[in-house]
């Protein structure tokens, strides 16, 4: 029973402040409207007509005003946001911070109250706005606070605009890791040079631990392109554009990569280099894929030419693009003379060369292996040998031209014995 009456007290004590509290402000609120009207007339009329949000808060920063530019960007009626209702237009996950920012200036005379904050508009808009809120305090002449006149400025606009760079940074570093292509810029007059967050990974240094310099830089690349490479500097401060070029660098661990880099240079009113900006990519595994790659085709074409079964190597365009040696050795015609499928068919057919030529043309429409038949053939001695041919696709070259692997075999022997 005694703690009942207890909060029963509490509570009417509460109410007691509240209703006294109340009683201040409008007592407040009515000698500010009726003293020194005059001279706020011309400030009242400011306020509603301010394309700019303005409100106005007591010493101990409650809201006794905003103008209808404060209640379009809220959302909320100047009723809404009198005493602390405007804390409801402020964004939830904002408003901890946006409070404790503002009892930081009610509470220490040299803190300025600046801050980014949404509004989050009521329902059924529910729509966010961007802010900046500002203020100052309003003070007498003895340097009593009398209040805080504030603004607040939209900037929604300009913050997606800053979070549509940030995604577009993002995407760009991203890119460029994927790419292992790095950015540099390098201002020769006092040897000042900037790296991308990747160029500092290509090469393996910590950009905390390193201030890259054109010298330095210089000295990480391999000694044989190095004059190669400042001659491609010295003609690309006098040209436009530059022909990119491929160099060989180390990097911090020792290791070295190759480095396909393109420059630009930037000049001045009067056409003075004053900057040069470029890009630099580590093709290294690209490098070493691609002489693999060669290397792989050359195993493959010296297996051909030395291989002791005649193979001959042609393209739909009718161009031969190998012939083993063994081909030439048993047909008699060098290689030299044979360029084209049709010198092959002209020289060891005759006059049966079309028959031939049509059979060679059916055989780019092969999915598989297929053999082709016994033909006569004539060879540069003038001798009649029977040979037996095997085809196969073999793929296509670059422009796409199907290519198809001929074997022949010499069963003349065969042949006559069945005769």
């Amino acid at each position: 029973m005694n703690d009942e009456k207890k909060e029963r007290s509490q509570l009417l004590d509460e109410l007691r402040a509240t209703r006294s509290r109340v009683a201040t402000l409008e007592a407040e609120l009515a000698a500010r409207a009726a003293v020194g009207s005059a001279d706020r007339a011309p400030f009242g009329r400011l306020a509603r007509h301010s394309p700019i949000a303005i409100w106005h808060a007591d010493p101990d920063g409650f809201v006794l005003d905003v103008n209808a530019r404060w209640c379009e960007l809220s959302g909320y009626t100047r009723q809404e946001a009198l005493g602390e209702g405007w804390i409801r237009a402020v964004h939830p996950a904002d408003r901890d911070r946006v409070v404790a920012a503002w009892e930081e200036v009610l509470a220490d005379p040299a803190e300025h109250f600046d801050i980014e904050l949404r509004y989050q508009r009521p329902p059924p808009d529910g729509g966010v706005v961007w802010v900046v809120a500002q203020s100052a305090r309003e003070v007498s002449e003895r340097g009593e606070v009398l209040g805080y006149i504030g603004t607040v400025t939209e900037m929604t606009a300009h913050r997606e605009a800053q979070e549509q760079l940030e995604r577009s940074k993002a995407r760009l570093i991203e890119a460029q890791e994927i790419a292992r292509l790095g950015s540099w810029e390098w201002g020769p007059a006092a040897d000042e040079m900037w790296w991308s967050d990747e160029l500092f990974r290509i090469f393996g240094y910590e950009e905390e631990r390193v201030r890259p310099s054109f010298a330095a830089a210089f000295e990480q690349i391999h000694p044989e392109d190095r004059e190669r490479y400042k001659s491609w500097i010295d003609e690309t401060f006098r040209e436009r554009p530059s022909q990119p070029i491929e160099y060989r660098s180390y990097c911090h661990d020792g290791s070295l990569r190759t480095i396909l880099a393109t420059a630009r240079v930037e000049r001045d009113g009067d056409g003075h280099p004053v900057r040069l900006c470029g890009i630099a990519q580590d093709v290294t595994e690209r490098k070493q894929f691609e002489q693999a790659l060669h290397d792989s085709v050359e195993r493959f074409r010296h297996a051909l030419v030395e291989s002791p079964i005649p193979l001959m190597l042609h393209a739909e365009s009718g161009e031969i693009i190998e012939l083993s040696r063994s081909w030439a050795e048993q047909s008699g015609y060098p290689r030299h003379r044979l360029t084209r499928v049709t010198d092959w068919t002209r020289l060891a057919f005759g006059r049966t060369m079309d028959l031939a030529q049509e059979r060679i043309d059916k055989s780019f429409q092969l999915d598989e292996r297929r053999c082709e038949g016994v033909f006569r053939v004539v060879t540069a001695t003038g001798a009649r040998r029977y040979w037996e041919f095997h085809s196969s696709p073999a793929g296509r070259l670059e422009d796409g031209c199907k290519l198809v692997l001929t074997a022949a075999t010499d069963v003349s022997a065969r042949h006559s014995q069945q005769q």
